[in-house]
């Protein structure tokens, strides 16, 4: 068989059937390679669910936010509408422009906006079942997450880490993205602390090892894949906005914040899936085990 033919038969995964098991591999590994180069858009998609949510759901509800800025906030009606508006616009807008590469800074800039601007507006009335501490933490996992997307490209490229600081030398960019991936990983994984409250004591106790791991950098792989599964499972017990029947208020009420506690996770889960499909890094357990090894 000739170079060309082989190519083609290792791009379209097309292998003898006599090689079942390297078949299995090879295929394993096509797909992971199609599954990474699509990481930064999905990541990017799943930031943005929150957001375009919330979104919505204020559209749905203008008379009851509208309501909540007068009563809780005691904001004008005329000024209310005019941050209602400006509010749902900056995060479709934001949500659909972190989406295109051109423009991903900017929308980051607007969406950190609106995580500011929604902690100072409902944190003293969280909407999840946390309460206020467990909503100011999702705030920040968002934010860090929002914020590593520009962070890590500017690094990459030689840049500063914010416009106005002088640019980093090769030593020192490498070693401020290993620094913001840790600050991510540690505060996604702080977040599998709310398994106390939503899964109870022994929930949470069975979910600190995963805690740590993360934090820690140790087997990050697969104890990221059980802390997401830690959030699927505490999302599904804690806020099954489906299962919340009737017309009243109250129902309306309950059903409205759990899907945005719901969503809002999803969005979240997104940040460890980024970590799954990362290099190791270097300011971790996983790092010091492999250089060990190398000895």
């Amino acid at each position: 068989m000739d170079a060309g033919a082989l190519f083609k038969r290792a791009a379209s995964c097309d292998y003898p059937p006599s090689n079942t098991g390297s078949l299995v591999v090879r295929r394993l590994e096509h797909t992971r390679r199609v599954v990474r180069a699509h990481v930064p858009l999905l990541t990017k998609a799943l930031l943005g669910a929150t957001f375009v949510e919330d979104a919505i759901r204020t559209l749905l509800q203008a008379d009851a936010q509208l309501y909540f800025y007068q009563s809780e906030l005691g904001v004008p009606a005329a000024a209310a509408r005019i941050l209602i508006g400006a509010a749902t616009l900056a995060g479709l807008g934001g949500a659909a422009a972190l989406l295109a590469p051109a423009v991903e800074n900017r929308a980051v800039g607007v969406l950190l906006g609106l995580v500011l601007y929604q902690q100072l507006a409902y944190g003293r009335h969280a909407p999840v079942t946390s309460g206020n501490a467990g909503f100011l933490l999702r705030n920040a996992c968002l934010a860090a997450a929002l914020a590593l997307i520009p962070a890590t490209k500017r690094l990459a490229a030689g840049r500063s880490l914010l416009p106005g600081l002088p640019a980093p030398t090769a030593g020192a960019a490498a070693k401020w993205a290993a620094r913001i991936s840790l600050g991510s990983r540690v505060l996604l994984a702080t977040l599998g602390l709310e398994a106390f409250v939503t899964l109870g004591p022994r929930g949470g106790l069975l979910t600190l090892p995963l805690v740590a791991a993360v934090a820690a950098g140790f087997r990050t792989r697969p104890a990221a894949v059980a802390l997401m599964g830690v959030f699927a499972v505490s999302s599904m017990a804690a806020t099954p906005f489906w299962s919340v029947l009737g017309d009243s208020a109250y129902a309306a009420y309950t059903r409205d914040v759990m899907r945005f506690e719901c969503v809002q996770t999803l969005s979240i889960m997104s940040g460890l899936f980024t970590l799954i499909q990362a290099e190791v890094n270097p300011l971790s357990m996983d790092a010091q085990l492999c250089r060990r090894k190398s000895f």
